[in-house]
């Protein structure tokens, strides 16, 4: 799976992809070093009988971030995920 899907994208390139995202993280760098500072906190407090973090213990940065996110990359053309989709169904594809 992880071939196919690393020939597609250098296929098709990612850039939309890439650009909507890089502008919600470079709009986010304050927010990022809150986000920044509860993942390691997150990772500190990691052992084998841990268990996740609920949702109250996210900075609402975490969630601005995520919509965000969520909103550009939705921004992206269909057709750029369609082509996506066909490039890997056909690379996965039995031969």
């Amino acid at each position: 799976m992880r071939e196919a899907v690393e020939a597609v994208l250098r296929e098709v390139p990612a850039g939309p992809i890439e650009s909507a995202i890089r502008a919600v993280l470079s709009e986010s760098r304050l927010a990022g070093a809150e986000v920044g500072a509860w993942l390691r906190r997150q990772a500190a407090r990691v052992g084998p009988d841990t268990e996740p973090a609920g949702s109250d213990d996210e900075p609402p940065a975490l969630s601005e971030i995520a919509a965000r996110l969520r909103h550009a990359v939705e921004g992206v053309e269909e057709d750029h995920f369609a082509e996506l989709r066909l490039r890997l169904t056909e690379r996965l594809a039995p031969r």
